[in-house]
């Protein structure tokens, strides 16, 4: 477990799935600013157990986003491809939002990742309508690189997306990771 000062980051476990594939498959949670998908719970599985072999080349994790007493609000993701670096993604859950949970999630696997990996860069997509995602991104240290246009296909119709990032060099120490002393 990556423990913050507000909550903590959990790597989802195979007991999951059934958490996993009900916030999944709830549109209300996903909402208005990301692609509408549906999976079945055997795709779900499928999904876990595939990222859970591949090599350090196309490593991808999958964290809850809990608070201090385990509440689970959301969750928070990172993934890479042969390259050198990792886009991440999160979800809160609506009753969550705008408290700074996912601004202090995004941090803390921004330390973990530059802490566990000699990856040189972080990204992250947002719709360039949902300004709370791009304030917490900007929050956590990644800065506006550009707009990806008609990137995604959102509740009908293609949307523009912001490149955020942040690279090894502007980061230089953990800024929410606790460390053991």
């Amino acid at each position: 477990m990556l423990e913050g000062n507000v909550v903590n980051l959990r790597l989802m476990e195979k007991e999951d799935i059934s958490l996993i594939h009900e916030w999944h498959n709830n549109v209300f949670l996903s909402g208005i600013y990301n692609q509408l998908h549906q999976s079945t719970r055997e795709q779900m599985e499928q999904r876990f157990t595939e990222s859970q072999s591949h090599s350090d080349s196309q490593a991808r994790m999958q964290f809850f986003i809990e608070l201090k007493d385990g509440t689970k609000v959301g969750s928070i993701g990172a993934w890479k491809d042969r390259s050198r670096f990792y886009t991440m993604g999160a979800s809160i859950l609506p009753e969550y939002r705008k408290k700074g949970y996912c601004t202090e999630a995004t941090a803390l696997l921004i330390d973990y990742l530059f802490l566990s990996d000699t990856v040189e860069r972080i990204q992250a997509l947002a719709n360039v309508d949902n300004t709370g995602s791009l304030k917490t991104l900007q929050k956590a240290g990644l800065q506006k690189e550009g707009i990806l246009r008609n990137y995604a296909f959102v509740y009908g119709h293609w949307a523009d997306m912001v490149m955020l990032s942040i690279v090894r060099e502007e980061w230089h120490h953990p800024k929410v990771l606790k460390l053991p002393q």
